[in-house]
This record gives structure tokens, sequence and C-alpha cells, in this order.
């Protein structure tokens, strides 16, 4: 009789959640300057910028930003909390020139942008 590896694409996995229209949300998108230079996708749970590529799963690679700089908790509806970690030179929200206050949990508006330290890159959520 046949085995069950013999019944066709049983390996090939049904739709992949890539396949969902809103694939790319929630995002990053990176812009230097007016050039966007990368899209992060921002999966459900806790991610950790900063230098500390160990500790960090999104990487910040500017000597002005913090080991741990930044943290975010994204939300199974995609929706991003965004918080500075105590960094010495600030997480900036939309442009402002006062930094977010150190652990205090913000929600980011679609198309809001954050800015770290001196890193010449814009994090635009989308």
């Amino acid at each position: 009789s046949m085995s069950r590896f013999d019944r066709g694409p049983a390996g090939t996995p049904a739709a992949a959640p890539e396949a969902a229209p809103q694939a790319a949300r929630p995002r990053f998108d990176v812009y230097d300057g007016d050039a966007l230079v990368d899209t992060i996708r921002l999966t459900e749970g806790s991610h950790c910028l900063g230098r500390d590529t160990d500790a960090c799963d999104l990487p910040l690679e500017h000597a002005s930003c913090s080991r741990r700089h930044a943290r975010l908790a994204v939300d199974a509806r995609g929706g991003v909390l965004i918080e500075d970690l105590g960094s010495a030179q600030g997480t900036f929200l939309d442009g402002a020139s006062t930094p977010l206050a150190a652990l205090e949990r913000v929600r980011l508006k679609e198309g809001a942008s954050v800015t770290f330290a001196a890193l010449p890159r814009r994090y635009v959520y989308r």
C-alpha cells in the first residue's frame, strides 16, 4: 500500500502566511535621506534594537546608539509599541527635538517616523 509519503503535495505547505495580501505589514521602511535602503518585517512579539547584536535582533549599527537602545512590542494585529530603554542619546518620534522618555511605551501610528540617536536613518512604520 502507499505510504503517507507518496500522496503528493502533503510536504508542500498550503498558502504560506507570506501569501496574505497584508503580508508586508507591519514593517519599518528604512530611509537614508530620501532613499529607501531596507524594509524590516515586524513579527509578533518583542524585539530589541541596539548595537549589541547578541541581545538585539534588530541591529543599530552606529556609535551613537546604545547597546540596548529601544524595544518594540508587536501585537497579533500588527500594532506596535516602542519604548526607549534608557539610551544615552535617545529615540525620537516624527522629527521631535525631545527624545521619548525612557521606559515609556508609545503606540506608533501608521506613517510614524522613528530615529535613534545620531543614526542617519529614519524608520517609518507601515
